[in-house]
């Protein structure tokens, strides 16, 4: 298992320490000193004592980093690409409270409308033509996972679906999440 930490030194020089990062290391896409340039990197999955294989199973991706003694403790397909699940509403949120006024009335649309959900769909109950704060919609999308909720933010912030995706996008290049693409869901459109 290769793993290791990069050190930036006063001069902004990258001291490459371990092998997997000079193979991956970008010098395109950073400029300056780089960013989480003290955290530690794995090229594959690391056990932890006290963790069951039955207990990994249940898991979509882990990793746990100890950046004081720059060490990888665990790792588990942690290079592997899966749906961001919640984390979407994370980044809905934040678009919503950067772009908009939680004293804003919001009137639901149809397609919102909890009705539009699968069963089997987080909503929070809200009807096209309530009229609803933003500051409301965002309690319900983050305390509740509401999809209802992250539907009427997505419209009324973005304009539409699609409009929203690109905003999301557009925090996501950023945040330097340069994995991350948003798009309109298919399912409930």
């Amino acid at each position: 298992m290769a793993t290791g930490c990069g050190i930036t030194d006063l001069l902004g020089t990258k001291n490459v320490v371990s092998e997997y990062e000079a193979e991956n290391y970008n010098k395109d896409l950073y400029t300056g000193k780089l960013f989480a340039s003290d955290l530690c990197v794995a090229s594959g999955d690391i056990s932890l004592s006290g963790i069951s294989s039955d207990e990994t199973n249940t898991l979509h991706s882990a990793a746990l980093f100890d950046v004081d003694r720059k060490k990888v403790d665990f790792s588990y397909q942690m290079f592997d690409k899966i749906y961001p699940a919640s984390t979407t509403k994370i980044m809905t949120a934040l678009v919503a409270l950067e772009n908009a006024d939680l004293s804003d009335v919001v009137t639901v649309s149809q397609n919102a409308d909890m009705n539009s959900f699968a069963a089997d769909e987080a909503t929070c109950g809200i009807k096209a033509g309530d009229k609803i704060t933003l500051s409301d919609l965002l309690y319900g999308l983050l305390l509740h996972s509401g999809n209802d909720n992250a539907t009427a933010i997505a419209e009324y912030v973005g304009g539409s679906m699609d409009g929203f995706a690109e905003m999301m996008n557009k925090e996501a290049a950023k945040l330097m999440a340069t994995g991350t693409q948003y798009a309109r869901s298919i399912e409930g459109s």
